[in-house]
């Protein structure tokens, strides 16, 4: 999903598209994308490692109006203090204060419905336009 979403920005013409895995090298990794002045972060993995990335994020200062995180949806409602875990250096208000105003992504699955929505417009038309 991320070497895609990589490509298709590239293939735009975006400049400054960096992708890169994580396991365990927060810091390695967050220090990366500052060197690199990535300003646009589209982070997907499992909510305990991710809380380890913002927590970095927050150490770096890879946060306020100058970036944007963008994350996955299936997170439950305040993943943040609920997948806090007892080895993250940071509280659940500092890893807040990283995606204070993130965005989060979900897949969406094509639809066939003939309902029509509050646009006027039945979701299947939406797909062929």
């Amino acid at each position: 999903a991320a070497n895609d979403l990589v490509s298709d920005f590239k293939s735009k013409n975006i400049p400054d598209v960096y992708a890169e895995g994580v396991l365990d090298q927060f810091a390695v990794v967050v220090g990366n994308m500052k060197a690199k002045d990535i300003r646009i972060i589209y982070a997907i993995g499992q909510a305990p490692v991710i809380i380890h990335v913002l927590c970095e994020a927050y150490k770096q200062k890879l946060y306020g109006p100058k970036y944007v995180w963008i994350l996955v949806g299936w997170y439950p409602n305040n993943w943040w203090e609920v997948e806090m875990q007892p080895s993250t250096k940071c509280t659940p208000d500092q890893i807040y204060q990283v995606i204070q105003n993130y965005f989060y992504v979900y897949r969406s699955y094509p639809q066939t419905s003939n309902v029509t929505t509050i646009s006027g417009r039945a979701i299947s038309m939406s797909e062929s336009q």
